[in-house]
């Protein structure tokens, strides 16, 4: 059987040297257990028993750590990992259960940090994933998320062996699906083909256009998990594009550009003017801002040919209106003025020529030309001069003659406030939406042109109330795009996009100490409560958040990009450096406190869930802040080694010390602890460890006839039992081999006594073999001293059974009487000189 045993041994250690031996070592272990249940071959076989089965479980803790080490370079350092190899690790750890007959715990404590590892990087991923905001607005987040998802599907690798993953990577692609397809509905539904042709449609938001494109290729990192066929859905747009380019926009223009080229009505022309300014803008915005959108234009040059168009224009009119100067027709050069003066709407829209001045150089030859004798009015007038108006006015009106030249000049100089106002409105109107203070300037210069106007000539002008509502039509129109203006800085500012945010209020402060006092009330209120929600986040909104978030959902918030955004902005404003310094000591306290959370729990480094979690967020730290976070990290791995070396010693001395008190407590402290279940098995099989030697030397002890010693044994394996029994449940299997020996062995010293000492015996004592009855005394005088030294001691009644010391009692009167016996013969032995009794 030893033989057997030796060769079952043997085969173990084969099978588990192999990587597909786990599923074998079951049944060889099984066998080798039978054969323990065995008496006569344990003290042979228990020593190497006990080693192979610390092979094994050496073996499979070996195994744990490998998993482990391919989780963590796919975890923590994202490299690239044989999956595999993977797989068929964490399958050898789900196949090796039965270990838990053995050594209780020690399965759990294998599988349990694996899964919930597997488990926790699933479910951090998919909270990030879920977080994000995948909208039209948010394109640019597309690769990031394509990389958490292929990262998050790489895990259904391994849903053999957690199965619990699948419903969160399930769960992760189908909101990203749902989001996404809920974007590409917006879109059809945005910019439907079938409207378009049916002119339902007469303009586009180009900005949500060019989002769009954006989408579409954000999307190809998403082409693994999309279902839907968005390449039709962009195809489709850019059709869109095509069409409405052709059909609204050309069309539109080419009608208003012959309507203003023939048309004799004054408002007609302005009309139609307006109309191919308000598109010539939308062109102009699109090709500005939407770069994908003009892109699929179906002319690309739109744009230029219209310049080229209206510089052509500007030159035939030019010729014209010079024809029509030289032949001094008025009546025909006042009408091509009005055309002339209404285009000037497009001059912004033109690079060479202006319209603007074509009307002025004409107007003055149409003054001129009117009135000889009003050339010092008129040319006060158009230089805007008032109170030289006002004055030569004024002498023209004391005399007949001068009243009839007053009167012209009055139809000159309300014309001219007229065109004033037209012109003053025009420029507001047309603003772009970042209003300038190159914008704003010549609206101000005019504004001022008026109220001097009012204040010198206001007699002399048929509406003078036209001017006041000029001013406030004006001051309304550049409220609103101030207004519009701020709200979107204020979404720069809550999207932490400060470099532009600044750059742009420091221009709205420009346009404000511009426009003067026709900044209006509620300007100067917005501005100061811009002011008020630029200091809101950046002193408070921003730190708050740190200051609630934990460092697992950096990954939702990276403080790096905040850190990138402070460092586009101008240092010397105080408010960022403040809000730096204060981030960063929030962000290092974060750190300090989950290393601190990590010093409380006496595991591993690998199975530290506070470092895991650190390893994880110090990606999305600033490098500047990193190299510090690192050297914290790189001391505490050397303080926990530290503490699980010390746990180590004070381990060792507790076992060493034989103390089951002492052990009992140490082992309650770590079993109170989930941290430090691994320290608890530790504990348990060195104590396991230990019986096992105990029985050994009792074993030995015994046979080699040291009952005291085997005695002082029992005493031993007695105060583990007591104190470590409901603790660590294989005390009570080994314990009851020893009870049963001692069982056996007191039965058989009983007996045997009990037949030296009957009477019947006493005369063939001398034929009995002294070594076994030596051996027998020993055992019983140990007996009774064992019973006498524990007489009140609950050892006797657990070891013993309850007529144990009835039975010694026996046993001891049995001896008294049997030596009174031999004495009374002895001595008449000698009185009589009997040899033969002697």
């Amino acid at each position: 059987m030893v033989t057997l045993f030796k060769r079952l041994v043997g085969e173990t250690e084969k099978e588990f040297k192999k990587e597909d031996g786990w599923q074998h070592l079951e049944n060889l272990l099984q066998q080798l257990d039978l054969i323990q249940t065995i008496p006569s071959i344990i003290p042979e076989t228990s020593q190497i028993y006990y080693a192979t089965l610390e092979k094994v479980i050496g073996s499979i803790t070996e195994l744990r750590r490998d998993v482990q080490d391919l989780l963590s370079k796919l975890i923590h350092e994202r490299q690239k990992i044989n999956y595999e190899q993977l797989v068929k690790y964490l399958m050898n750890l789900r196949s090796v259960s039965w270990i838990e007959k053995y050594r209780e715990g020690f399965y759990a404590s294998v599988t349990k940090n694996v899964e919930q590892l597997i488990v926790q990087h699933v479910d951090e991923l998919k909270r990030s994933i879920v977080s994000i905001n995948l909208d039209l607005e948010h394109s640019h987040k597309m690769e990031s998320i394509s990389e958490m998802l292929h990262r998050i599907n790489a895990m259904k690798h391994f849903k053999d062996f957690v199965s619990s993953i699948s419903e969160p990577i399930q769960e992760a692609n189908d909101r990203v699906i749902k989001v996404v397809n809920q974007v590409f509905d917006t879109i059809e539904k945005t910019f439907d083909l079938k409207k378009l042709k049916d002119s339902e449609i007469t303009t586009i938001d180009s900005t949500k256009a060019e989002k769009a494109f954006k989408y579409f290729d954000a999307c190809n990192n998403l082409s693994f998990l999309l279902e839907r066929n968005y390449i039709q859905i962009s195809d489709n747009l850019k059709n869109f594009i095509r069409i409405y380019s052709r059909d609204v926009l050309e069309k539109e223009m080419n009608t208003s550009f012959e309507v203003i080229k023939t048309s004799q009505n004054s408002s007609e022309i302005i009309e139609n003017v307006c109309l191919l300014a308000a598109r010539l803008h939308e062109i102009s915005e699109i090709n500005t801002n939407c770069h994908c959108v003009s892109s699929h234009f179906l002319k690309n040059t739109l744009m230029q040919d219209w310049q080229a168009d209206l510089s052509s224009y500007h030159v035939d009119l030019s010729t014209q209106m010079q024809q029509l100067s030289f032949t001094q027709r008025t009546d025909e050069l006042n009408t091509k003025l009005s055309t002339v003066r209404a285009l000037g709407k497009l001059d912004n829209f033109l690079e060479n020529v202006r319209f603007i001045d074509l009307y002025n150089t004409y107007q003055t030859v149409f003054f001129t030309q009117n009135n000889d004798l009003g050339q010092q009015v008129t040319e006060a007038i158009a230089k805007f001069e008032y109170p030289r108006v006002a004055q030569i006015m004024s002498s023209l009106e004391s005399t007949i003659v001068g009243q009839h030249f007053c009167k012209e000049a009055t139809r000159i100089l309300n014309t001219s406030i007229k065109q004033l106002i037209e012109e003053t409105q025009d420029l507001a109107t047309i603003l772009g939406s970042d209003i300038s203070e190159t914008e704003v300037k010549p609206i101000v210069d005019n504004l001022r042109k008026m109220e001097r106007a009012k204040l010198s000539v206001d007699k002399y002008l048929d509406e003078s109330n036209k001017v006041n509502e000029c001013i406030e039509v004006v001051k309304i129109i550049i409220e609103d795009g101030m207004k519009r203006n701020i709200g979107r800085v204020k979404v720069l500012i809550k999207n932490h996009n400060f470099s532009d945010a600044d750059k742009k209020t420091q221009t709205i402060r420009k346009v404000r100490n511009c426009l003067g006092t026709y900044c209006t009330n509620e300007i100067t209120e917005q501005i100061k409560k811009l002011d008020e929600v630029h200091s809101t986040v950046i002193s408070t909104d921003i730190l708050e958040r740190y200051k609630k978030l934990n460092i697992r959902e950096y990954s939702s918030y990276p403080p790096k990009d905040i850190f990138q955004q402070f460092a586009q902005v101008d240092q010397a404003n105080s408010a960022y450096t403040e809000t730096l310094d204060e981030l960063r000591e929030i962000i290092n306290k974060k750190f300090l406190d989950e290393l601190e959370s990590a010093k409380s729990k006496l595991l591993p480094v690998l199975e530290n869930n506070h470092i895991r979690n650190y390893e994880f967020a110090l990606s999305y730290v600033p490098d500047s802040m990193r190299a510090g976070l690192d050297v914290s990290l790189t001391h505490y791995k050397a303080d926990i080694g530290r503490n699980i070396q010390e746990n180590e010693e004070k381990l060792t001395g507790a076992c060493r010390s034989e103390d089951a008190q002492y052990i009992k407590s140490i082992l309650l402290d770590y079993q109170a602890s989930q941290e430090s279940a691994i320290f608890a098995n530790r504990v348990k099989g060195a104590v396991l460890k230990q019986i096992e030697d105990i029985i050994k030397n009792f074993n030995d002890n015994f046979d080699q006839d040291k009952i005291r010693e085997a005695f002082s044994d029992v005493r031993k394996l007695y105060n583990y039992k007591k104190e470590l029994a409901e603790l660590i449940t294989d005390i009570d299997r080994q314990y009851l081999k020893v009870r049963k020996r001692l069982l056996d062995t007191f039965d058989d010293v009983y007996q045997f006594f009990l037949g030296q000492f009957s009477t019947s015996n006493t005369a063939n004592n001398e034929q009995n073999d002294i070594l076994p009855i030596k051996r027998r005394f020993l055992c019983m005088t140990e007996f009774m001293i064992f019973k006498f030294d524990h007489n009140q001691d609950t050892i006797i009644t657990l070891i013993f059974p309850e007529d144990f010391s009835s039975r010694i009692q026996v046993l001891i009167s049995k001896f008294e009487n049997y030596s009174k016996e031999f004495e009374e013969k002895l001595q008449e032995a000698l009185e009589n000189v009997n040899i033969d009794s002697l």
